[in-house]
């Protein structure tokens, strides 16, 4: 049986009761909303990040992004780097470019993560639209002219 949505809510932490429009959303929490208000949730979040240096705030921001947008942690990203000395899994290069750190090179169907790039071979990659036959075609293309101008890389 469901449970039964009742407004309005008890704030766990200053104690009132206030519509649920006063409390976040909360997907896992049984009836749909946090404990906290937002005015709760607000001082909280406050002391929290407050009492962290900027770098702390940095490392924790970082590694937030990475659980959300990836599903993976700053440590987890860290080995990743590792195996691959440090380095793009294209090019090798051990210099992110761009802005920031080297970019999570994922398939945007399934969402499984491919390894970390450079910012020119993740732009690339994206320009190309992770199509292998339009890269295929681009790299002919490359050698074709490459030849004509008697270059040789």
């Amino acid at each position: 049986m469901a449970r039964k949505v009742c407004d309005p809510k008890h704030c766990k932490k200053c104690d009132t009761y206030k519509p649920r429009s006063e409390f976040y959303k909360h997907a896992v929490s049984p009836n749909g909303v946090h404990s906290l208000c937002k005015e709760c949730e607000a001082k909280n979040s406050k002391k929290y990040w407050s009492e962290l240096t900027k770098e702390e705030q940095a490392i924790r921001q970082r590694n937030n992004k990475l659980k959300i947008n990836f599903g993976i942690t700053l440590d987890d990203y860290d080995e990743m780097l590792k195996k691959q000395n440090g380095g793009c899994a294209i090019c090798k290069s051990k210099v992110s470019g761009g802005k920031g750190a080297f970019h999570v090179d994922h398939c945007h169907k399934t969402g499984k993560i491919r390894g970390l790039l450079c910012h020119f071979c993740n732009v690339g990659l994206g320009v190309f639209k992770d199509d292998v036959k339009t890269l295929s075609v681009a790299i002919a293309y490359l050698k074709k002219n490459e030849e004509k101008n008697g270059q040789r890389s």
